[in-house]
């Protein structure tokens, strides 16, 4: 026999169906709202720190309009949350223009963009040349490099993608994790999240000649220097470009009390190993290639419009800000520009 509702009845059953699924409807469009948000902010520090092709192709076809000539730069850095880098620039500078131009300089270092601290803007009249003394505050989660260009061993911490210039080798270190597979004890305890298992220091090493070739170093109990166990994993020894280069993994630093505490084990990139590294002679150096980074110069037209006021510093937030790029071009950063 049928059940018939009362009207009642009817529209009491019915609205707790029509409020689970507003309140599925409301969970999902608070979901999508963040994910948006995140997308959006990674995408925002995506741009802030790349160079667009129609930004590059732009600075190319200027690149002569402001000429930077041999400029002397010097890099210093302190250690605070990130790194807060000082780089100072000091260079011969000629305008190529028809017309008197006001701009402001700006560089693109560590993956974040500066404009010039002394200068607000720079004017000058077309045929002129004068030295500009520029001094730049970055702010950037990048390590700095290691620059031992006139020593062939070196023995000390290096951090997750750290760059180590050691006479005319390069050394980038990439940190990988390993997982330990879910531990499942019955009756007694169940691990339901991985456990992180040894970490291994990838080091790449470039020579002048010879693709980059990926070192694995690892030590079997993280908690014991190199020495004190078997070496098989934590001391290699390659050949590139006609030298012999060996690498030791000596230890991890230890970890910190907090570190101790926290269940697991920590992120391999958090973990600072401690590194022997030596090379030896290169015969036949008959290329010339450039060690160390880049840094991006770039001129821009001080707007006088309030919205494109921040156009040097992200390009892309307004379809307006590229016509203010006046032109740019990457300037290679010699080795002895770093101090300490």
């Amino acid at each position: 026999m049928a059940i018939d509702f009362l009207p009642e009845q009817k529209g009491d059953m019915d609205i707790i169906p029509r409020t689970m699924l507003q309140f599925a409807v409301g969970i999902l469009l608070i979901v999508a709202l963040l994910v948006a948000f995140q997308l959006g902010t990674s995408s925002s520090k995506t741009k802030l720190s790349e160079i667009s092709e129609h930004e590059k192709e732009i600075m190319e076809k200027a690149a002569n309009l402001i000429q930077l000539q041999k400029p002397e730069i010097k890099i210093s850095f302190t250690k605070t949350d990130g790194y807060q880098y000082v780089v100072k620039i000091i260079g011969s500078t000629r305008f190529e223009g028809f017309h008197d131009q006001t701009f402001i300089p700006v560089i693109l270092y560590k993956g974040a963009r500066a404009r010039d601290a002394k200068n607000p803007d720079t004017t000058m009249k077309p045929s002129e040349a004068r030295i500009l003394n520029m001094e730049y505050h970055i702010s950037s989660g990048e390590p700095p490099v290691i620059a031992r260009e006139k020593e062939r061993k070196y023995e000390g911490n290096i951090i997750d993608n750290q760059l180590l210039i050691l006479k005319n080798f390069s050394f980038l270190v990439k940190m990988k994790q390993g997982e330990i597979p879910f531990i499942d004890i019955p009756d007694i305890i169940i691990i339901k999240e991985p456990r992180f298992g040894p970490c291994t220091a990838e080091v790449h090493v470039q020579c002048p000649y010879e693709t980059p070739v990926p070192v694995k170093l690892s030590l079997k109990d993280e908690d014991k220097k190199c020495k004190e166990q078997k070496p098989d994993t934590c001391q290699k020894s390659i050949n590139a470009c006609g030298a012999a280069v060996d690498l030791e993994l000596i230890e991890f630093n230890p970890e910190s009390l907090l570190d101790e505490l926290k269940p697991g084990r920590p992120k391999c990139i958090n973990r600072i190993p401690r590194v022997s590294i030596s090379v030896g002679e290169i015969k036949q150096d008959n290329f010339k290639w450039k060690l160390g980074e880049d840094l991006i110069i770039s001129f821009w037209k001080n707007p006088k419009e309030q919205e494109l006021e921040d156009c040097w510093l992200t390009p892309y937030k307004n379809t307006k800000c590229l016509d203010l790029l006046i032109g740019g071009y990457s300037i290679p950063i010699p080795l002895d520009s770093y101090t300490a």
